[in-house]
């Protein structure tokens, strides 16, 4: 149960930085933090959504299966191998927020071009390799449609955020804000 409640943690700080990554550049206001807030919340739902789906998919599998311990087991072994590639991921996210978090303009401007661009670029490739390599050592075709729509959800998170819009720059929504809490 361990392994699934950090997957778990996993997928929400991965819709965390779905959510920033996509607002990222897109706002004039000085002052960031609710368009901020508003962008990771909407990549948190998006990342519980996602895990729905697949928690569909892994019953639908389990129901089907005619040995369900045998498919039990290895989305368990799928689940460890998940957990050990994406902590490692998670972790360079992590460390890069921190070194985000100085208060060097300078370094927030390379950190945000060259890491977060970088990690941006590798995340979907690290969510298909995890995948593949998860599914070849178990390589129990029960757990496939679960591999797929690990790959199809998770790995689908930052385009669908950003074919939705959600965090394009509105003003409109910012002047009621600053009309009723006097920020700009």
């Amino acid at each position: 149960m361990t392994t699934l409640a950090i997957l778990y943690l996993l997928a929400v700080i991965d819709g965390i930085f779905v959510g920033y990554r996509d607002a990222a550049g897109r706002n004039p206001l000085l002052d960031k933090r609710k368009y901020y807030l508003r962008a990771v919340l909407k990549g948190v739902g998006l990342a519980h959504l996602a895990m729905v789906v697949i928690a569909i998919v892994v019953m639908s599998t389990l129901w089907m299966a005619t040995e369900t311990s045998a498919v039990v087991g290895s989305l368990e072994e799928i689940a460890a191998i998940l957990k050990v590639i994406y902590l490692g991921y998670t972790a360079c996210v992590a460390f890069t927020f921190c070194v985000y978090a100085l208060p060097s303009y300078d370094l927030r401007s390379y950190v945000s071009i060259a890491v977060f661009g970088l990690l941006t670029l590798v995340r979907p490739i690290v969510i298909v390799i995890g995948v593949v390599v998860a599914a070849v050592v178990v390589n129990d075709p029960a757990t496939w449609p679960t591999c797929l729509a690990i790959i199809a959800t998770m790995g689908g998170l930052q385009p669908l955020l950003y074919e939705l819009g959600w965090n394009r720059f509105d003003a409109t929504d910012y002047i009621a804000d600053a009309a009723t809490d006097g920020s700009t």
